[in-house]
């Protein structure tokens, strides 16, 4: 997320939500303990 001046160190904050829509940007859990952010394209 560097291109969206997140960079590591940064906190984020996110708002829990069911469905991520075109261009959202979302948190995805990988093996249900590691999380990563994406955007929905």
């Amino acid at each position: 997320m560097i291109g969206k001046g997140i960079m590591s160190g940064h906190y984020v904050v996110v708002e829990s939500t069911r469905q991520a829509k075109h261009s959202d940007m979302f948190v995805a859990l990988v093996d249900g303990y590691d999380a990563t952010l994406k955007t929905m394209l």
